[in-house]
């Protein structure tokens, strides 16, 4: 969709992908599956005709032929990828509109700003280190 503000055409059903909030190239950029440059790229499709994401997104919302049965994943890893698919899409549906910079919309930017602080991480606002790094001393004649 960069550059062209009304879409590329679907690489599966051969129609316009007219939305970000339905772009299956889109959701790829914000799961960081796909870089920013891949954007201008790769081909776009909808995300309801790529049932290797569609079949993933555990939201009433989104309506799709893969959709009609939900699936409930009792492997941890394909359940861990609903969980995050489903969270991406929910973003992409957010970002219309939203102001945000492209580099804000992958899940891991969003990960990011919300995180706390790792523990032994410092910032600039809190100089305190418990264990400073050693300093190194100049030699002196003697020592």
């Amino acid at each position: 969709m960069p550059g062209c503000h009304r879409g590329y055409f679907c690489r599966v059903c051969g129609r316009y992908v007219t939305d970000i909030t339905e772009s299956a190239l889109y959701l790829r950029f914000v799961l960081g599956e796909v870089s920013f440059e891949q954007l201008y790229t790769e081909p776009e499709a909808h995300i309801a005709c790529v049932p290797e994401l569609a079949r993933f997104i555990a939201d009433e919302a989104f309506t799709s032929p893969e959709r009609a049965e939900r699936i409930a994943w009792r492997d941890g890893g394909l359940r861990r990828r609903q969980q995050r698919v489903t969270a991406a899409w929910r973003r992409l549906q957010e970002l219309r509109g939203s102001g945000l910079a492209i580099e804000d919309y992958p899940l891991d930017a969003v990960s990011r700003s919300a995180a706390p602080p790792a523990a032994g991480d410092s910032s600039p606002e809190t100089p305190d280190d418990p264990c400073p790094a050693p300093t190194r001393r100049r030699p002196t004649r003697g020592s």
